[in-house]
């Protein structure tokens, strides 16, 4: 059965989610080897944002633990983010993402795993496309937030449908 809400989806996402953790494991050593500084995050239930849902962006809003949104900002402060790497997999009722975000200088990278409902997604995407950009909304309990700007909607949506 499909699941209906976000909760739902991110248990229904916990079945995979060690496998899609290994992946941003890996991915995060293959940057180490690379000379970059990796930080795995670890987030929480992903929403969808878009104005249907009462919200001025387009895009994913992920909670994270109050430190990795503060680390996430302070690399943004520090000139952004350089390049993004994408992994979106459909399994089921579900899309599976894989994060990377990484900037030259210093040599950092952020990896992490989100979910979201096609389902849900229909309008947020279309936004997003019109838009040019998706949003992620990083954000803590304690409100807390940073918001990344990805120039390339189509790559949070998979290839192929599951």
């Amino acid at each position: 059965m499909a699941p209906n809400d976000p909760e739902e989806a991110a248990i229904m996402a916990t079945s995979y989610w060690e496998d899609l953790k290994s992946d941003i494991v890996a991915t995060l050593e293959e940057y180490q080897d690379a000379g970059y500084e990796a930080t795995m995050l670890h987030p929480g239930v992903t929403t969808v944002l878009a104005p249907e849902y009462g919200d001025d962006l387009h895009g994913l809003a992920v909670l994270l633990p109050q430190g990795e949104v503060e680390e996430v900002e302070s690399l943004i402060e520090s000139g952004g983010f350089d390049e993004a790497e994408i992994y979106a997999s459909r399994v089921g009722s579900l899309v599976l993402l894989g994060l990377w975000f990484s900037i030259e200088e210093p040599a950092r990278v952020v990896g992490f795993q989100s979910n979201y409902l096609p389902t849900e997604a229909e309008g947020m995407l279309e936004g997003a496309r019109e838009a040019g950009s998706l949003s992620l909304r990083l954000h803590s309990q304690y409100d807390d937030e940073v918001v990344i700007e990805c120039a390339a909607p189509d790559l949070f949506v998979p290839d192929e449908p599951g």
